[in-house]
């Protein structure tokens, strides 16, 4: 009946002999009639004489996919697909010889026909009927590449449900040796904001094959599965809750192949993709309200705590001019990093340096974030966007000195237009092989900015300049005593007798003045 299977170029080819006609054509001539029926017990009869026959079994989920499609079966019946698992486990190889002359690709058939489907009323149902049928092997590889591809297309367009019923139909396979299937359950979890889903895909990540690599197709999708669990958790400002947590999350997921050279490339490419879909930074912007707190444990996204990771933290030994928060707090200033919603350039500058940290190696692409970022802070005033959600060990080495160039950029720009550089310079990292020479320059660029202060008569910038480095403030004594003690009599004057006694303490305690 059937003769003996053979390799040929490293594929295997099998030869139909054991039927008359073509049985392609037969099969597809009962379809075209829709005779389901009749369909089906050709096939049976012919499976029953050559139970191998890989043709035939494809046929036979041809045709239960199609008379599911005309009976709606997807939705109203579907144990009448019961039976595909048995044929799909038959079919091993893509190509299948049915004469000397005719070739049929077993694979590519079903494939067509699932994406025929996916264009279709019955997407995402019959695409994830197939993938829950059909058994681990050469063709569910093949289709977890067609699934995450439309899963990521899906997300991207922010259509939520069928990129769950994808991810769950690839996530039900208890296949530990593949990555694909816990990271599918792992981006359920995160999309559903289900813990048990996430720790339950953690778990088996680890015991997944590290030589087999993650779909490229799930790693376009990974950062907006992410992105989609912090607006689940916090709908007004997830968007700002992803920029400061979506590397801490990647270390806790811990994928092994995230911690190679290429992957860790490929899935920061895919966060610098998202900078680029439009229409998903339309949508993420309204999803960037003020954050009450900033902590680095921002959102609880598994039971897992941070210090039972087992991928290796950011350490430097370098450090910034001083810890930004607890300083502005004590000079009674505004943490700006927390005080607006994000505009469309703000946010898509902040994905571009998430991107940028998610892969430090590539770093003749900070030329990308630098630049436009300091043009923004200086045509907006929003010069957070330079240092928001950056730790000092987040830059690497042979590039922080191009970063502190952008920041003592800004710090001149602002003394020429009168406005603080406290909260910018408290950003300058310190690298520990040249610490004093910045230590030297800040000093130097505190100096000019109080002098502007002081020609500008601005007391409230000489105070808080003095507040924060008394020294600086003694090296121009005279001219800060004198408009301290015209805002005085301006006060007194005027009966605005409230902050009188902030300014005789300073020119008590800071300048020395018994006043």
């Amino acid at each position: 009946m059937m003769k003996k299977s053979f390799l040929a170029v490293g594929i295997a080819l099998l030869t139909l002999t054991g039927c008359s006609g073509n049985p392609v054509e037969k099969v597809e001539g009962y379809l075209a009639e829709k005779d389901f029926t009749d369909a089906m017990e050709w096939l049976a009869d012919n499976i029953e004489d050559e139970p191998e026959n890989e043709l035939y079994h494809e046929l036979a989920v041809e045709v239960m996919l199609k008379e599911c499609a005309a009976t709606a079966c997807f939705d109203n019946n579907p144990k009448k697909l019961d039976g595909l698992t048995n044929h799909l486990a038959k079919i091993k190889h893509n190509e299948f010889n049915v004469s000397d002359e005719q070739t049929v690709y077993l694979f590519d058939r079903l494939e067509k026909l699932a994406l025929q489907f996916t264009k279709s009323d019955h997407h995402p149902k019959a695409l994830a009927a197939l993938n829950k049928a059909m058994p681990y092997g050469p063709l569910h590889q093949k289709f977890i590449g067609i699934t995450f591809e439309k899963i990521s297309q899906h997300i991207k367009t922010g259509e939520i449900p069928p990129a769950i019923s994808l991810l769950d139909s690839l996530a039900n396979k208890i296949i530990l040796k593949d990555p694909n299937q816990s990271v599918a359950l792992l981006m359920k979890g995160y999309i559903s904001n289900d813990k048990d889903d996430i720790n339950k895909a953690l778990d088996n990540i680890q015991k997944a094959d590290t030589t087999l690599p993650v779909n490229d197709y799930a790693i376009d999708a990974m950062p907006y599965a992410i992105f989609q669990q912090m607006i689940e958790n916090n709908p007004n400002s997830g968007g700002r809750v992803f920029i400061h947590e979506f590397r801490n999350i990647l270390k806790i997921a811990n994928i092994p192949y995230f911690s190679t050279e290429r992957g860790q490339a490929k899935i920061a490419n895919a966060v610098y993709a998202m900078s680029r879909n439009e229409a998903f930074i339309d949508r993420a912007i309204l999803h960037t309200m003020p954050l009450e707190k900033i902590t680095s444990n921002a959102v609880d996204v598994t039971e897992i705590k941070p210090s039972e990771v087992k991928a290796p933290l950011l350490e430097t030994s370098n450090t910034t001019m001083t810890d930004t928060k607890e300083n502005l707090q004590a000079n009674g200033k505004e943490d700006i990093t927390t005080r607006h919603k994000m505009d469309k350039e703000e946010f898509t500058l902040h994905i571009v340096k998430v991107a940028l940290l998610t892969n430090p190696r590539n770093e003749k692409s900070w030329d990308i974030f630098l630049e436009p970022a300091t043009i923004y802070a200086k045509k907006t005033g929003n010069y957070n966007i330079l240092y928001e959600g950056l730790a000092p060990g987040d830059i690497p080495s042979n590039i922080i000195q191009q970063y502190n160039e952008a920041l003592f950029n800004i710090s001149n720009y602002l003394i020429e237009h009168n406005e603080s550089i406290l909260d910018v310079i408290q950003h300058i990292i310190l690298p520990a092989d040249n610490a004093e020479v910045i230590k030297t320059r800040v000093t130097k660029l505190l100096n000019e900015a109080m002098i502007g202060a002081v020609n500008n008569a601005n007391y409230d910038l000489v105070y808080a300049y003095a507040s924060f480095q008394p020294d600086i403030a003694r090296l121009s004594r005279q001219k800060v005593v004198s408009i301290t003690i015209d805002a005085l009599e301006n006060k007194w004057q005027n009966n605005e007798f409230e902050g009188m006694d902030t300014l005789s303490k300073f020119l008590s305690e800071t300048m020395g003045i018994d006043f």
